[in-house]
């Protein structure tokens, strides 16, 4: 849980701001990455930016008590790590003699919702986006009743000579990752100053990690995603929930049970997020009475904090691709313990083998409020049933729980248990 800390005074401003403005520095590669000349320029600063930040450093605290032995200890660990001393000479390639030299091309593959690859190829960087889609329309043909759900993935790949294997960006964050510890453990072990308190601190957060969130919002400018069917890049539609004071006696007169059923959310006993689940059944109900349908949301439970909430726009079948890649983003940068997701889903019966799958949203064979509880070790699906009047007004039907579930026959959680396996944190 991210304590509060009183802001304390920055005792190396200069160096913390070059720091910081590296940090923004992504945020021009992360938007420019199909683009050769911005790329580069961009490339170029932020390669320059790593570099001054421990110049800064030893100018301003070279009459620092201690700091001379404490920073000649960590040279020589820089000296000993291979892309360090590649940013060193990078750096000096820049400014003295031009770009670096390096290559690019597209990584394309297609996949369906459930997050499967069924066709990938590897193509010349100059194709525009747009005639990535319909190459692929041509080269592949899949099932009509599954187009709607096809995601065409086109990866922008950077490489330099002298790292054939990786990709520029991932060596470029892995060396601001050491440069952002060397600047805090300043803070920590030469001025004496906790890190996180310092007034200048406004990228590093106990509840987030903050390389992680570096990697998937650089992987969100690299990879672009595309409708198979109509072409369209495709783009994220979630919103996270925060709700000012005064909304509130808004929100309590339009849900006049809300108050009430907020008392359940306040259940500890019980393993998370299950524990919370009569009050997600009991909410979604009731906004099904009040509005006649329910925003899809998704709960990121933690073990020492309130929850993340974001609400969810499903406005295309392959939408839940997009957002269930977020939440799983989103849970590799927080370690949070539990989700849980509330909507709304049609029902329709899986295919026998040998015939063609029709995704439930097509078959409508039933509706239902649907809420999934998922821990590292466990899902479960909570139905209610919607039945509709000759008016198309929603009535609650029964209710079902089916325990134990498995991830692999639930796209949109496929990926999130794909994260939880991967770290040691949830296991």
């Amino acid at each position: 849980m991210e304590e509060k800390f009183k802001k304390q005074l920055c005792l190396m401003p200069e160096t913390h701001n070059r720091l910081n403005q590296a940090f923004v520095l992504f945020q021009g590669i992360k938007d420019n990455y199909h683009d050769e000349l911005l790329f580069t320029s961009n490339l170029n600063n932020i390669i320059q930016a790593l570099r001054n930040v421990t110049f800064v450093m030893q100018k301003e605290l070279a009459h620092t008590e201690g700091f001379e032995n404490w920073y000649k200890k960590k040279q020589d660990e820089m000296r000993e790590d291979k892309y360090l001393r590649w940013s060193v000479k990078a750096r000096n390639h820049v400014v003295k003699e031009g770009d670096l030299k390096k290559f690019s091309y597209t990584k394309v593959r297609l996949k369906n919702h459930f997050d499967t690859e069924l066709f990938g190829d590897r193509l010349d960087h100059k194709i525009s986006l747009g005639h990535i889609a319909d190459w692929f329309r041509q080269k592949v043909k899949i099932p009509k009743e599954i187009k709607d759900y096809a995601i065409i993935e086109a990866e922008r790949i950077w490489i330099i000579e002298d790292f054939p294997e990786s990709e520029v960006i991932d060596i470029i964050i892995y060396c601001f990752g050491l440069l952002t510890n060397l600047v805090y453990l300043a803070h920590e072990e030469v001025l004496g100053i906790n890190s996180l308190a310092c007034e200048k601190n406004t990228y590093v957060s106990a509840d987030e990690d903050y390389m992680v969130k570096l990697h998937n919002t650089i992987a969100e400018g690299r990879i672009n995603q595309i409708s198979y069917s109509s072409g369209a890049i495709m783009t994220r539609s979630s919103l996270r929930i925060t709700l000012a004071e005064d909304s509130f006696n808004e929100v309590y007169k339009r849900y006049s049970k809300l108050e009430a059923i907020l008392e359940l959310s306040k259940v500890e006993a019980g393993d998370l997020p299950f524990n919370k689940i009569p009050y997600h059944i009991e909410t979604a109900k009731h906004f099904l009475e009040v509005d006649g349908s329910i925003m899809p949301t998704v709960f990121l439970y933690f073990t020492d904090k309130p929850p993340i909430i974001q609400a969810l726009g499903f406005s295309r079948p392959t939408d839940r691709y997009l957002i269930a890649e977020d939440i799983a983003k989103k849970i590799t940068e927080t370690q949070c313990a539990a989700v849980v997701l509330v909507t709304e889903t049609w029902h329709g019966k899986m295919p026998k083998n040998g015939e063609k799958y029709i995704p439930a949203s097509v078959q409508k064979a039933g509706e239902s409020i649907s809420v999934f509880a998922s821990s590292p070790k466990r899902l479960d699906r909570y139905s209610v049933e919607i039945l509709r009047d000759k008016n198309n007004k929603s009535i609650i039907g029964e209710e079902n729980h089916s325990k134990n579930m498995n991830p692999d026959n639930v796209p949109f959680f496929n990926r999130i248990y794909d994260v939880w396996a991967d770290v040691e944190w949830a296991k």
